[in-house]
């Protein structure tokens, strides 16, 4: 869910980024003790910004999944799948790569792989599901001020 856009005149250092991120926080006053985590792509722009601000950095799965496919599809001698989970398992540690894995198979089952112990599924289906109310719930609230 995306609260603001922003026109960036200047050029998108980590350092202008990082501050229009605190201005975006304060006006939308929201405390960084109840803050997460921010999802952005991996530019060294905004690994920076959120170095600067002392910010949890949380690289996008979908950014990476994205970069993983199109590596595979430059080699059409390796399959994809392989090719997603090689590039997973360099850039994750192992309980990462694993938590993602079974987050993704709850979303779609052609992500199902046959080493997927069921005490991890469970756990990352209830925190997936807590993250869904959460939204949810922060939806329900930002509508009310429309």
């Amino acid at each position: 869910m995306s609260l603001q856009t922003s026109y960036f005149p200047d050029d998108h250092t980590g350092e202008i980024i990082g501050q229009e991120l605190k201005d975006a926080m304060a006006f939308w006053k929201l405390v960084k003790d109840r803050q997460a985590c921010v999802t952005t792509d991996s530019g060294k722009n905004m690994i920076k910004a959120m170095k600067m601000n002392n910010w949890t950095h949380l690289q996008c799965f979908g950014h990476r999944l994205h970069n993983a496919i199109e590596h595979g599809v430059k080699d059409h001698r390796v399959d994809i799948k392989s090719t997603i989970l090689h590039y997973l398992n360099c850039k994750y540690s192992e309980p990462v790569t694993a938590e993602l894995l079974s987050i993704s198979s709850l979303m779609d089952p052609r992500f199902r792989t046959t080493c997927i112990d069921m005490t991890s599924w469970r756990e990352s289906s209830k925190r997936m599901l807590k993250s869904w109310h959460l939204c949810c719930q922060t939806k329900i609230f930002i509508q009310q001020f429309r």
